[in-house]
């Protein structure tokens, strides 16, 4: 048996932002990871496959995409990824949420006020609590964000 209480709002994936609501998902992101940075936990310290820092381990499965142009896309990513994993382990680490996805952020109609100092959002689902890269939560947040933007652009001004 599980208690739990009722949060108002929709899931971020089923509406969509206003730069006041992306804001103030920012702030419950970073008011998320501040609450967090002080956490110690045997648990935490974890090989989880979902772990932004293991995204390099997909490439073994990269026989498994359809086309090769694809295939191909895919691969100059993980070889970036791969660049990047040297300076990865200089950044700030700490227990993280881990799995910031849209389906995981909860939007209470006060996220969409221009003030006020209920922040309207909440987050769900800490399954994936990981000792892990702190940027890596707001980068998944991210990547939901832009997901679905007609072009790159579009993603970006998303996220801007």
């Amino acid at each position: 048996m599980r208690l739990v209480s009722f949060l108002d709002g929709e899931v971020l994936a089923k509406v969509s932002p206003a730069p006041q609501m992306l804001l103030r998902v920012g702030q419950c992101i970073a008011l998320t990871d501040q609450a967090l940075q002080d956490t110690v936990h045997p648990g935490s310290m974890r090989d989880l496959t979902w772990d932004l820092a293991n995204a390099g381990r997909v490439r073994e499965y990269l026989h498994e995409v359809d086309g090769d142009t694809d295939r191909q896309m895919i691969g100059k990513i993980l070889d970036g990824f791969d660049n990047a994993a040297a300076m990865l382990g200089t950044l700030p680490k700490q227990v993280i949420h881990g799995d910031m996805n849209d389906y995981n952020l909860l939007v209470a109609p006060t996220a969409f006020a221009e003030v006020g100092e209920e922040l309207g959002v909440s987050v769900l689902d800490f399954g994936d609590m990981v000792f892990s890269s702190r940027v890596f939560n707001l980068a998944i947040a991210l990547a939901y964000i832009c997901q679905g933007r007609p072009t790159g652009y579009a993603a970006m001004k998303t996220a801007a």
